[in-house]
This record gives structure tokens, C-alpha cells and sequence, in this order.
């Protein structure tokens, strides 16, 4: 029986999915109709992972690594600079990774050499955070811009996949009834 995961990926004839929360999770897959349930290892830190092409890609032991489809081959692409954690999201697209983590820096690693570099820095305390979810569409990474917990008062912004343009696309958000 299947808890809500907390991510989930469709590739193939397969759905990829984490669960088991409390900041790691483990990766399992299973076809479309739940049969062939297979659990492919290694936890992934706060149930982060992505799809792309044959490899699977998370966050684990430290670095960033990839492994096939089936768990097999696991390889680390790059190590992570000290104290990146707590990591919030975890998005690949275009051969690099992007993530969110020590709730202030948003990192891209390339998964061909493994250069890691932070391209955006947040100005973050206590009741402010970074963006938890990044979004990709057509070379543009769209967040939420981090703002006070207590009010209304973020924007969503975007950037582009190499870092520069920064831009806001829609500010403030209608009040509930």
C-alpha cells in the first residue's frame, strides 16, 4: 500500500516515486497498473530526485549523483559545497541540475563535468525563505520570491537557466474570500 509520495515522475512505462518523508526518502518505481513494485536503493535527501533520458539524479551522501533507471550504476556527479543543507528543491533540465539549499542559494551543477556554482543568492533570515519549488518552461526557471511567511507579499520571478535576466512576472496574489 502506497503513502502520498512525495515526488513523482512518469518515464516510460514506468512512475518513479519518493516517500517516507522525514528528510529522506527512498526511490522506488513500479508500471503503470502498480505491478513490479521495485525499490532502486539509495535515499534521497528531503525526496528529491529527477528524470532525464536513462539516469536518475538526487541528492545522497553528500553529492549530487546520478543512476540508471533500474538503481544500477550509481555514480557521483559532484560533490556539494559545505553546509548546503537543507535542500528544498531539485529540478534538471538542459544536462544540469538546479536546487535550492541553506535556505539562501540557488545552485545549478553541470552533470557533464560536475561544476557546481550558486547563480542566485537570497538575502534570508528567520521569517524569510528561499524558493521551495522551482519550475522550468523554455529556458526560464520560475519561483516564488522569497518573502516575509507572515504576509502577502511575494512575487513570482523568473531566470534564466544560466542565471541572468531576473525578472518579475506577476506580483502580488488576489486575497481569498
Amino acid at each position: 500500500e502506497w503513502v502520498s509520495p512525495d515526488n513523482l515522475v512518469v518515464q516510460g512505462d514506468w512512475l518513479y516515486l519518493s516517500a517516507d518523508g522525514d528528510c529522506s526518502s527512498r526511490i522506488y518505481r513500479c508500471r503503470f497498473n502498480g505491478s513490479q513494485i521495485q525499490d532502486l536503493g539509495e535515499k534521497a535527501y528531503n525526496a528529491a530526485f529527477a528524470v532525464e533520458g536513462d539516469w536518475i539524479y538526487t541528492i545522497a551522501q553528500g553529492a549530487v549523483v546520478k543512476k540508471r533507471l533500474d538503481g544500477t550504476d550509481q555514480t557521483v556527479v559532484a560533490p556539494l559545497p559545505a553546509k548546503t543543507f537543507p535542500l528544498y528543491t531539485f529540478l534538471v533540465r538542459e544536462g544540469c541540475a538546479y536546487f535550492t539549499a541553506r535556505n539562501e542559494e540557488l545552485f545549478r551543477v553541470d552533470l557533464r563535468t560536475g561544476r557546481i556554482a550558486a547563480i542566485r543568492t537570497w538575502n534570508v533570515s528567520a521569517d524569510i525563505s528561499c524558493p521551495e519549488r522551482l519550475v522550468e518552461d523554455e529556458g526560464w526557471l520560475y519561483y516564488q520570491e522569497p518573502g516575509r511567511h507572515d504576509t502577502n507579499s511575494r512575487q513570482v520571478m523568473r531566470l534564466r537557466l544560466d542565471g541572468t535576466d531576473e525578472s518579475g512576472v506577476c506580483y502580488g496574489w488576489p486575497q481569498p474570500h
